[in-house]
């Protein structure tokens, strides 16, 4: 049987105020059956049959709002602590205008929302401001892909401030390089260069012969 509006919304009034009334403990009456044969004498057990289930489709509807909202809420701050990369809390400008590709949205606009709703002027969206944010550009449906580009930026931060602590590889000393001719020695050159040679060797000052150029 279906209620008229105006009964629907005076039915869905009582209710809230009989359930509030249980929760405070002040309440006269056990069950809101009761209440109703008191508001409304005049109405037959159909009439009332209908305002109890109008009454439990409701409290069903706000049931599933609430699962729902707290859903939401969950996957926001996954969200949040998924694209703050630095760990600071916050998500600041450059992180979200990372996310300029993917989203495929220009930089332009991604900033000029990101300043909307950084209602404080920090530079940096906290959990609150985010999660409006969120909302505004339907981020959730894009949660994954986001989480995903986020762990990547994530993984290359860590494997920077592992080379960091480590420190970079030293370099090796570069081996000098032996000069080349510029002009051909003379034979007078050569000549002295081989005696020098030959000195070295009768004194044992070389173990192999050194090549002539570099005596030079």
């Amino acid at each position: 049987m279906l209620l008229h509006p105006q009964r629907q919304r005076e039915v869905i009034k009582l209710y809230k105020h009989f359930r509030l009334q249980h929760q405070e403990g002040v309440c006269r009456v056990a069950r809101f059956s009761q209440l109703l044969k008191l508001k409304f004498p005049t109405e037959d057990r159909a009439h009332r049959e209908a305002m109890l289930q109008l009454c439990a489709a409701h409290e069903q509807a706000e049931a599933e709002a609430a699962a729902k909202a707290r859903t939401h809420k969950i996957n926001v701050e996954k969200l949040f602590c998924a694209l703050d990369v630095g760990g600071e809390g916050t998500i600041d400008l450059d992180e979200f205008l990372n996310l300029s590709k993917l989203l495929d949205v220009p930089r332009s606009r991604l900033r000029a929302m990101f300043l909307a709703r950084d209602v404080d002027g920090s530079g940096d969206l906290d959990l609150d401001e985010f999660s409006r944010l969120v909302d505004d550009m339907g981020l959730l449906e894009h949660a994954e892909t986001l989480a995903e580009h986020a762990e990547a930026r994530r993984t290359d931060l860590r494997s920077q401030k592992e080379l960091w602590r480590i420190g970079l590889p030293e370099e090796k000393p570069k081996t000098k390089a032996i000069p080349k001719l510029t002009e051909r020695p003379s034979l007078a050159t050569l000549s002295c260069a081989m005696g020098n040679v030959r000195r070295a060797m009768t004194l044992g000052e070389a173990g192999t012969p050194l090549r002539a150029e570099r005596l030079i």
